[in-house]
């Protein structure tokens, strides 16, 4: 088989660093058809969205964040090297939060955990929204006020969204 016969369908639960081992394999062989979404059924907005999911600035420079806020991640299993630069900016005083399902050690201290099932992880974040919302006297998009309104702010979602303002 050729390479432009192959095609590589990888988990989205890999590693940061397996990912790109397996990028570097496949430009070495010349394979093409690289793809990790195979539970993704619509591609109708494959358009709109980046050509790859990235963190908005260099893995360097997150040892220098004043500030992190995690939604769902497990980072010794998905992204370690993350974890270490987190680790590093924590040791320099920077304060890190978590939203997730289970509890899990990242070998760094969590300013807060907010621990609740995955199907209340939008009223999780719609607490953050407004609360930040209200702390900078704005009000929320038209789009994501039907998500916000009636949401009363659990104590986690009040102390992120006062970290996110002080970071």
């Amino acid at each position: 088989y050729g390479a432009d016969e192959i095609g590589v369908i990888v988990s989205p639960s890999a590693t940061v660093e397996e990912l790109y081992l397996l990028a570097r394999i496949c430009q070495k062989l010349g394979i093409e058809a690289v793809d990790h979404r195979y539970n993704q059924r619509d591609f109708s907005g494959e358009s709109q969205e980046p050509s790859y999911r990235s963190l908005g600035l260099p893995l360097d420079e997150v040892a220098q964040l004043d500030s992190a806020f995690l939604v769902g991640a497990n980072l010794r299993l998905e992204a370690p090297v993350l974890g270490i630069h987190l680790r590093q900016a924590t040791r320099k005083g920077a304060k890190v939060s978590l939203l997730n399902s289970f509890i899990q050690d990242p070998n760094f201290e969590m300013n807060v955990r907010a621990l609740v099932a995955p199907y209340h992880w939008v009223t999780e974040l719609g607490g953050i929204l407004a609360t930040l919302a209200q702390e900078k006297g704005q009000v929320v998009e038209q789009v994501l006020s039907n998500i916000v309104e009636g949401i009363t702010p659990s104590q986690e979602s009040r102390e992120i969204a006062a970290q996110l303002l002080s970071g």
